[in-house]
């Protein structure tokens, strides 16, 4: 059975695509129009990858997950451009990440 692996949105450098900053011209800050282009970037490419895999008869048998480590920061913008707006919390270690 194939797998297929896709990596997460590193938190840095914050790079995208010149096209799909371009799309983001409504967001003012540089910086946040960047990681809106990124995670635009990275929702077409699964898109491709669910299109591919039904073109070849493969998407019935596919299990897709996604998955975070903890997602952008509680307290405003961060480092990534990022907002969990309007949930609110932080991640807290298990014990198996605290090991």
């Amino acid at each position: 059975m194939p797998s297929v692996f896709i990596p997460s949105l590193p938190n840095n450098p914050i790079q995208a695509p010149q096209s799909y900053i371009d799309k983001m011209s409504h967001i003012k800050d540089p910086k946040r129009r960047t990681y809106a282009a990124m995670v635009t970037a990275l929702d077409d490419s699964v898109g491709e990858i669910i299109e591919a895999l039904n073109n070849q008869g493969m998407l019935k048998n596919s299990i897709i997950v996604f998955s975070s480590d903890n997602g952008g920061p509680t307290g405003g913008f961060g480092g990534n451009f990022a907002s969990n707006y309007p949930l609110r919390g932080c991640k807290r270690y298990t014990s198996i990440e605290a090991i």
